[in-house]
């Protein structure tokens, strides 16, 4: 099963948004003291942070996946090209050696990192 993480992110906000309006009346009400409300504030700010640092590492592509899926688009573009643009030269066999080519290197770089 597959997470969300935005989902879950938005999930989170809101519940923690909604107890910190529930502290910030229990602080005007002195249920709650100043520091007992701002130590809590802050473990809600930490919490959220980690969770949106957790997002962006989490999305963040890394060099040898760039590099596999440029490879994989040129090897893509390659051939949809040498089907498409009428080049009698290039037909068959050298048609598929420079779509391939253009993409070993990328894909050999992906590979090797």
């Amino acid at each position: 099963m597959l997470a969300a993480p935005a989902a879950y992110s938005r999930l989170i906000g809101d519940k923690v948004g909604q107890h910190l309006q529930d502290l910030e009346s229990w602080r005007r009400d002195q249920i709650v003291s100043d520091a007992e409300y701002d130590a809590i504030r802050k473990r809600y700010d930490r919490l959220l942070e980690r969770e949106d640092a957790w997002i962006m590492e989490s999305r963040r592509l890394t060099l040898p996946q760039v590099t596999l899926y440029l490879g994989a688009w040129i090897l893509a573009v390659g051939a949809a090209a040498s089907h498409i643009l009428p080049v009698h030269a290039l037909a068959g066999a050298p048609a598929v050696l420079i779509a391939w080519a253009a993409a070993a290197p990328m894909a050999w770089i992906g590979i090797r990192l």
